[in-house]
């Protein structure tokens, strides 16, 4: 080639000259353009033969290239191969990283295509990679990634920027890197986990500064979902954002599907080693089917902020707001929680972490939450704010504080108010977990008819660890005190209760308790007695147990005793009771049998003294009086039928009046001039309605034989008005009966109807002559009698049998 070209040229200047003669001057400057040629031709000859030979052997000069950038990028065991390559890209195929077998490989590429510049090349660096069905597999490691020849390479990109080295910095080799239908497989304990990704990452000319933004789809059997996450690293740090990114899991050791969606967050490095983080987004729960769960759905909305310090290892989780918790019960659920509030505690962080300290610290509060527990529980919940500590010993010390709530309890018929009270829960000496002290809490029933007044209850509670389950098998023990809201002690006790079981135990001593008609009152403590009894006096203790299981309370008893008690009741007055009464329950109210109690006095208009009554409690609570008895008159009262229940609207009874001597009883009608010898006894039916005592058609008959006698100035004002009056009064100055009989209905605070016949005669009147003498009258009959006008009046003597007003005179007439 090149003998042509200089044929060629030569011919051509020959010509030249022929036909035109050069001067002599000339000469010298043609030979210097001659070489020129010549050193021109030969560079363009040099130049082509070195391009066709950089073509020849590209792939070969790019190899090394390549696989350099990759040792600089941390890359080992890099292989691939060139399919086509030109001058500004190239495209390969077969690329891995790993090991020598496919298997082992931990990055492999379907297709690779590079863009580039030739002077790119010649300096080291790619200008844009673009990976196709790039697969990346790798496994977690005792809770970190292990991705094998990939780990130096991550470790650079990941590693903080400290812009004091920014100089010393070895750039990338490389400006732009897409990827397309990318694939992450990671090997889990747990299951397997598939990334998929299409995005780009960039790296900034001469730094290492990156920017990246990937579409991620998330599969496995670990969870599913997907969203956009962009990065950025440079000198000043590093940032990483999540938007519209979803993510649940239903893996089996979860008790149901767990889902966060619309979750927006973003983490941000610090060239200081500051991490600091935000997410916000709906966390919920819904239950597997067959999974026997208390809540079939739970959902809360999450705005969480975070600071770390990499350097001191510390750092917080912060709340911006309280968050809402939704529960739903399952079906067949007896409960029911609403508006759970799970709030920060003032301003707080929900969660402090100090890695060089080994310490953690969470505070955060549970709002008043309205709860509801089939018919055992119902109401509103107490705030409780929480501190839970770590300490570098690795003891966990979780204090609670509650204040509030309004809770009923329908079954025992009690609400609890205004508690105020501290848990914690710390190691303590002898097996102590814990303490519960109760400063304060509102105890009032809900009965209808009110068992007792409001009362204020504290207690101070050791939590004991039992056995190797620790708080699960502890039990809490501790005294208990209930005071009225005046701060009047009434019961003093200790609770033991196994939280493992349910069991518990109440030992109690109530009293004693002095009631005095200018001091307490029985109605402060059972407002139910207001109105019933009043000017109580005395002293009342009792002692008893309690004891419960899950179920409810299992059994309890009690010991009451009654001092020198005095009231007035609406029907009567009572005093000097005293007695001991065993109760076999409590939980209903219920005594062990019939108990004896001793009643000094009963003064229901007529006063008994000295008496005894056979009393026991009912399970709803009704006091019944089974049987009394009184000495009276020298015989006794005693209720043989029937029984007398403190709460029933109306009660019916039966007294029976047993060998009354009739000089005693006349004495106590305290009457001048009234006196009598004898036995009486009867019947004495008795109906108590509205506070007042009826007797109903009451019977009293006295033995034959005996004497009645009565005389004083009364009797001969009323003799004077008639003559059968006369011999009425006459008779009964001395007169003895054979028959003495009374009938009595009515109140006995009112006016009683009365019936007396006596049938007998006065040996000084009349030699004896029998006489039979009715009297009917109504009206307060004592009162009556001591005036001398039991209706005695217009009354004439008459042959036969006459009614008058009143008074009904037979003479009867000698028998044959």
């Amino acid at each position: 080639m090149t003998s042509q070209g200089d044929q060629t040229t030569s011919s051509g200047l020959s010509s030249a000259e022929d036909s035109v003669p050069a001067p002599e001057a000339d000469q010298p400057r043609r030979g210097v353009l001659k070489r020129i040629r010549w050193w021109v031709l030969g560079l363009f000859v040099v130049l082509g033969l070195g391009i066709a030979g950089l073509v020849h052997y590209l792939p070969s000069l790019a190899r090394p290239v390549v696989q350099s950038a990759a040792s600089d990028l941390g890359l080992v065991g890099l292989d691939l191969q060139f399919d086509d390559i030109g001058w500004r890209q190239a495209t390969l195929s077969n690329v891995t990283v790993g090991g020598s077998d496919e298997a082992d490989d931990t990055l492999s590429v379907g297709r690779v295509d590079l863009t580039y510049t030739p002077l790119e090349l010649w300096a080291g660096r790619i200008g844009t990679v673009s990976l196709h069905d790039l697969v990346l597999r790798g496994r977690l490691v005792d809770g970190a990634p292990d991705f094998g020849a990939l780990n130096p390479l991550i470790d650079r990109l990941t590693a903080p920027g400290d812009p004091s080295a920014a100089t010393e910095q070895t750039s990338v080799p490389l400006d732009r890197v897409d990827l397309s239908n990318a694939m992450l497989f990671l090997e889990t304990p747990d299951g397997d986990v598939q990334v998929g990704l299409d995005g780009s990452f960039e790296v900034a000319a001469n730094t290492s500064a990156l920017a990246a933004g990937f579409d991620v789809r998330l599969s496995g059997d670990l969870a599913g979902g997907g969203g956009r996450i962009d990065a950025t690293s440079d000198v000043d740090g590093q940032v990483l954002r999540l938007t519209s990114f979803n993510l649940e899991s239903d893996h089996e050791r979860l008790p149901g599907k767990i889902s966060l969606s619309d979750v927006g967050a973003e983490m941000r490095l610090g060239d200081a080693g500051i991490v600091e983080a935000s997410i916000a987004g709906d966390l919920a729960f819904a239950e597997r089917p067959g999974q026997p769960l208390p809540v079939t759905n739970a959902s809360a909305p999450i705005d969480l902020t975070a600071r770390f310090d990499l350097e001191e290892g510390s750092g917080s989780f912060s709340m911006r707001g309280c968050m809402l918790v939704a529960l739903s019960a399952a079906a067949d659920a007896v409960w029911k929680l609403d508006e759970l509030q799970f709030c920060p505690a003032d301003a707080d962080p929900v969660l402090s972490i100090d890695v060089a300290s080994s310490s953690l610290r969470s505070d955060f509060s549970l709002m008043p939450a309205r709860i509801m527990l089939a018919d055992t529980l119902n109401g509103v919940l107490p705030r409780m704010d929480t501190t839970i500590r770590q300490g570098a010993d690795g003891q966990v010390v979780a204090a609670l504080k509650i204040k509030g709530g309004d809770i009923a309890l329908p079954q025992q018929g009690l609400r609890l108010e205004n508690i105020s009270a501290d848990v914690t829960l710390a190691p303590g000496s002898a097996g102590q977990l814990g303490r519960l002290d109760i400063d304060r809490v509102r105890v009032t029933d809900t009965q209808a008819a009110k068992r007792f007044a409001a009362v204020v209850a504290s207690a101070s509670l050791s939590l004991d660890g039992l056995g190797e389950d620790s708080l699960l098998a502890s039990r809490l023990t501790g005294p208990v005190t209930v005071k009225t809201p005046a701060g009047i002690v009434l019961t003093k006790a200790t609770v033991t209760h196994q939280l493992a079981t349910g069991d518990g135990l109440l030992d109690f001593k109530a009293g004693p308790l002095t009631f005095a008609e200018d001091g307490l009152q029985p109605q402060e403590l059972a407002p139910v007695l207001l109105g019933v009894v009043a000017a109580v006096s005395g002293q009342v203790s009792a002692t008893g147990t309690i004891a419960w299981n899950n179920r409810g309370v299992r059994r309890s008893s009690a010991r009451a005793e009654l001092v020198n008690v005095g009231l007035q009741a609406s029907a009567a007055r009572f005093a000097q009771v005293s007695g001991d009464i065993e109760f076999s329950s409590l939980v209903p109210v219920r005594t062990r049998g019939t108990q004896a109690i001793s009643i000094g006095v009963v003064d229901a208009g007529l006063p008994l003294e000295g008496g005894i009554a056979l009393v026991r409690v009912e399970g709803g609570g009704d006091v019944i009086i089974e049987n009394a008895q009184w000495p009276f008159a020298g015989g006794q009262l005693v209720l043989t039928s029937g029984a007398l229940n403190t709460r029933a609207d109306v009660q019916r009874a039966e007294l029976a009046a047993l060998s009354v001597n009739l000089t005693d009883l006349l004495n106590l009608v305290e009457m001048e001039g009234l006196s009598g010898e004898g036995v009486l006894g009867g019947a004495v039916p008795i109906e108590i309605r509205d506070g007042s005592v009826y007797v109903m058609q009451a019977k009293l008959a006295a033995e034959p034989g005996g004497i009645v006698r009565y005389q004083n100035a009364s009797t001969d004002a009323a003799g004077q008005t008639a003559e059968g009056a006369n011999i009425a009064f006459q008779a009964l100055e001395n007169f003895h009966f054979q028959v003495l009989s009374l009938e009595i209905d009515g109140p006995v605070d009112g006016d009683l109807t009365l019936k007396i016949t006596l049938q007998g005669a006065n040996p000084d009147l009349l030699e004896g002559y029998p006489v039979h003498l009715n009297i009917s009258t109504q009206g307060a009959f004592l009162d009556l009698l001591r005036r001398g006008t039991v209706g005695f009046r217009a009354l004439d003597v008459v042959t036969g049998k006459e009614n008058l007003d009143g008074l009904d005179v037979e003479r009867v007439g000698p028998e044959p």
